[in-house]
């Protein structure tokens, strides 16, 4: 190998490492984003029901009897 193969190795390291720590920054800030989505589902929108749901940005909120039947049902969508 040449003695300035080195320098190029190393620039390539660089440029890889570069990459993965932005990547590594983006899907922390998005399963942040989405965890927020999540919590103002469960917590804000459907606080007085016993069960939600949120995927795809749809909020869906669910109450049920004792029988387990579904007594009502509210579903909004969110962040269009």
């Amino acid at each position: 190998m040449e003695k300035q193969g080195w320098k190029t190795i190393a620039i390539i390291f660089i440029c890889l490492f570069t990459v993965e720590t932005f990547y590594i920054g983006w899907a922390v800030n998005f399963v942040i984003e989405e965890e927020q989505k999540i919590n103002e589902c469960y917590y804000d929108i459907c606080e007085q029901y016993e069960e939600a749901d949120f995927a795809d940005n749809v909020c869906s909120c669910y109450s049920y009897d004792l029988n387990n039947d579904l007594v009502s049902e509210k579903t909004e969508t969110m962040y269009d």
